[in-house]
This record gives C-alpha cells, sequence and structure tokens, in this order.
C-alpha cells in the first residue's frame, strides 16, 4: 500500500470520526399507549389500572443504541385513547447509556371538553425519580402534578403519609443535565430535599424562586459536586424550618457568589462543610443574627481559596458550636470579623487554618470583638 492510499484511509478515518462526533437531528420517541416496544425505550408494566389511568413502572433503555443518538422523549398528560399517565416513584431513574443523549418532557394537555389542565401524575414521593439518569441533558417538569396518585394494591409500594413530600436524590447522578425547567411544580408540603441535586456535575443555572420550600427540614448536600454551577438564585424561598445545611455548597467549584440576605436561619444546627471546597467563591451575604441552635459550623469555608472577606460582626455564635478549621485553606482571606462572647482560644483553634495564609494578618481588622 503506497503512501497515498495510506493518507486516503486515515483522511476517510478521521473524516468518519468527526462526523460520528456532532449530535444528530434529535428523534422524538412520544408514550402513546399501553404498548411496551419503542425505539431507544422500554416501557415496562405499561398497564391500565383503572377506567381513566395508564401506568409505566419503569422507563429503561435498551441495549445497542447507536452512538451519538439524540431522543426527545415525551411522557404526555393523557394516551391517545384518553387515560391519564402515571408514573412509579423512581420510573425514570437509571437512563445512563453514554451513547445516548435525552431530552425529556413531561408535557401537560390542555383539556378539550373544560379550562384547566391535565398533568402527569407520580406515585407516592419524588425521592430518586431521576437519580442516576446520566444520559439526560434537559428535563422539562413543566407537566408533573405535584399531588401524589393513589397507590395500587398489586406491583405497586404502598407510601406512608410521613413520606409522601420527599424530593431527596431527585435528580442525583443526572451528570450531564445542564437545564432543568420547573413550570409550577409545587413542593409547598415537601419537606427534605437532602441530595437534591447532588453530583449534577454540568449544571450551570439553577433558579429554585418557584418552589416553595417554606416546610423543608433538610437541605444536607443539596447542591454538593456541581462542579459548572455558576448561578444559584434562592433569594425568595425561606427556609425558616431548616435544620440541616450540612455541605449544602460542598465542591460547587464554579460558584462565584451566594446571597442569602433575606434568610431566617433561626432553626439552623448544622453548617458543617456548608461552602467547603468552593475554591471560587470570592462573595456571601451572611445576614442572619440569630443562630442559637447551631452546633457546628466545622470547616464551613474550608478550601474557599478566593475568598477575600468574611463579616460575622451581626451574628451572635452560641458558646457551644464547633469551629475547627473554619476557615482552614483560605488562601486569599484578608479579614474576618465576628461579634461574639466565645472564649478566645475557641476563636483561635477556629482560624488556626489560616495562620501561615500569605495575606491573613490580625493587623488588617479586629477580629475578635467581646459581646457587650
Amino acid at each position: 500500500m503506497n503512501k497515498k492510499t495510506q493518507i486516503a484511509i486515515l483522511i476517510a478515518t478521521l473524516t468518519m470520526q468527526a462526523q460520528s462526533m456532532v449530535d444528530i437531528k434529535p428523534i422524538t420517541v412520544k408514550f402513546d399507549d399501553f404498548k411496551t416496544e419503542y425505539p431507544f425505550f422500554r416501557f415496562k408494566e405499561a398497564k391500565r389500572y383503572s377506567n381513566d389511568e395508564c401506568r409505566i413502572g419503569k422507563i429503561s433503555l435498551k441495549n445497542n443504541i447507536p452512538a451519538n443518538s439524540v431522543v426527545n422523549l415525551v411522557i404526555p398528560a393523557r394516551t391517545k385513547k384518553g387515560y391519564n399517565v402515571v408514573l412509579n416513584q423512581r420510573a425514570c431513574s437509571g437512563l445512563n447509556n453514554e451513547n445516548i443523549k435525552i431530552n425529556l418532557f413531561l408535557f401537560k394537555k390542555r383539556k378539550s371538553h373544560q379550562q384547566g389542565y391535565d398533568y402527569v401524575k407520580i406515585v407516592g414521593d419524588k425521592s430518586g425519580f431521576f437519580q442516576g439518569s446520566s444520559s439526560l441533558v434537559l428535563i422539562d417538569m413543566r407537566g408533573i402534578d405535584s399531588k401524589n396518585a393513589k397507590c395500587v394494591k398489586k406491583g405497586w409500594k404502598k407510601h406512608s403519609h410521613r413520606n409522601k413530600y420527599l424530593m431527596t436524590s431527585m435528580f442525583e447522578g443526572c451528570t450531564r443535565v445542564k437545564s432543568i425547567r420547573w413550570g409550577k411544580f409545587n413542593a409547598s408540603k415537601v419537606t427534605r430535599m437532602d441530595c437534591l441535586f447532588k453530583d449534577c456535575k454540568s449544571l450551570e443555572n439553577l433558579n429554585l424562586n418557584l418552589l416553595n420550600t417554606s416546610r423543608v427540614r433538610t437541605m444536607r448536600e443539596m447542591l454538593a459536586n456541581c462542579y459548572q454551577l455558576k448561578h444559584f438564585d434562592m433569594s425568595l424561598c425561606s427556609v425558616a424550618n431548616v435544620q440541616n445545611m450540612e455541605k449544602m455548597f460542598l465542591n460547587c467549584h464554579s460558584l462565584s457568589c451566594v446571597n442569602l440576605k433575606n434568610y431566617d436561619m433561626g432553626e439552623v444546627q448544622t453548617m458543617q462543610s456548608m461552602f467547603e471546597g468552593c475554591e471560587s467563591i470570592k462573595s456571601i451575604t451572611l445576614p442572619f443574627s440569630d443562630i442559637q441552635k447551631l452546633t457546628t459550623m466545622q470547616s464551613m469555608f474550608q478550601n474557599c481559596q478566593e475568598l477575600e472577606k468574611l463579616d460575622f460582626s451581626d451574628v451572635k455564635i452560641p458558646l457551644s458550636t464547633m469551629m475547627a478549621d473554619f476557615i482552614s485553606g483560605c488562601q486569599n482571606l484578608e479579614m474576618i470579623s465576628f461579634y461574639t462572647n466565645m472564649p478566645s482560644e475557641k476563636f483561635v483553634n477556629a482560624i488556626a487554618g489560616c495562620k501561615d495564609c500569605p495575606r491573613f494578618t490580625e493587623t488588617l481588622h479586629n477580629l475578635f470583638i467581646k459581646a457587650d
């Protein structure tokens, strides 16, 4: 084989590889009725439950899906025959074939005989509903009914009343998701949001102001490992009942500022590692003045390498609060101020991690202000 032939084969191979890397035009797959076989997907346990419901137990991917496939998966509120569509608790979890990208639309439809809308319903709580679905790129939730569908006696797990209003790990492990459309999703009765977006590594923008979080008690690891998150807005949400914010923003490497200005944190008990690993964060607004139930702020700002100033002058920190490694590894920290009556040795322990930071000196600000 001469050199010209070898070069031609090499060019052809590289061209084919480049073409295979380009996303093809999305193929739209729409669930219509009780059929179980569709291109790319299997709708398991899709069957009629009552006179007006079609229930889907699990949506799963087929094997041997072509590389770089892009699919718009549409789950309508009603089938062609007019049955209401109801999804099992984890029906959309585990869609994780690396060869496929999925834009998921839970689609609401206007009723023909009266005003208003139909909505896709979910059995039980929303815990883990999309968990581990790394193929998902876009999730459109505008068609989800926040009310829980009734459980079926056979084949459907019954949920006790206390578990009906959970969003634990709902999007955990959706590593490709860049956008989530909430619509009018009603979370007014939700009590837990821990690990809600954990490991959503591609998520860049998140606006939660449409969610009613007034009853939420825990936001532990809510945004942990969201490496690409740049803009986060929860300014209109209430955290008045939240008790646990441990590791809430852990390793949000791209987040540059957090505004907690309107928050009432009187019930918060732990903020351990809340901002740990937020290496790009420069500004944090901390308005809360009454945190008497707080037990630990350990490692709260550990390794926030770009953080320059911290103002706790309006915050009354309880004497019993653990603060070890509070600002450890904050290499650019220049100023920190406290309004506290904690023993001086405990305060020294809190700032011990910054004693060797090149820009941190006690002469820049009064670091220890005794309470009146």
